[in-house]
């Protein structure tokens, strides 16, 4: 008898556990879709002038948030973004650029700061390889990305949009 009894309070914590499991199995994923437009100016630097390209399209972002397990740990916050239909023409060469990509940043929890900051990197390609020498040029593009927490939203901001390199005569 004496075993039975102290069995018992490990057999309650184990009913109590089993009637948990269910309410944190029933939460579900939540997916945010963002259609973000884009309007950026960048310079790209030419072997011995600059070319400006008034770049527009838009900018498609997936927030994906997966509520946490009770028997395995969090699983991440992953936002997707891709650029679509990103493009332009260069004032100095008229040729037509296309800007392409996509990245996928893993967060472990929703942060602390509301606000996160990501810089990524894209691609631009103009559609004439011969101008300039290097038919891929790299695109950074700033985000900022912010979590509300009383509308339980995300919002999507575009900072700022540039082609890295030296500029004319380095």
């Amino acid at each position: 008898m004496q075993r039975i009894v102290s069995l018992l309070p490990k057999f309650l914590t184990f009913v109590f556990v089993l009637a948990l499991l269910p309410l944190g199995a029933t939460a579900q994923p939540v997916t945010t879709n963002l259609h973000i437009p884009f309007a950026e100016t960048v310079v790209v630097p030419l072997a011995d002038d600059i070319d400006t390209v008034s770049l527009s399209g838009f900018v498609h972002v997936v927030i994906h948030v997966s509520p946490p397990s009770p028997i395995s740990p969090p699983s991440p916050i992953r936002i997707h973004i891709n650029l679509e239909q990103v493009s332009g023409v260069g004032d100095v060469t008229g040729l037509q650029y296309v800007a392409t990509g996509a990245s996928r940043t893993d967060l472990p929890s929703i942060p602390t700061d509301p606000a996160i900051p990501l810089d990524l990197a894209f691609s631009l390609i103009p559609t004439d390889p011969i101008v300039p020498s290097d038919p891929v040029i790299p695109l950074d593009i700033s985000f900022l990305i912010t979590f509300s927490i009383e509308t339980q939203q995300w919002s999507v901001e575009i900072l700022s949009a540039s082609v890295p390199g030296p500029s004319p005569g380095d």
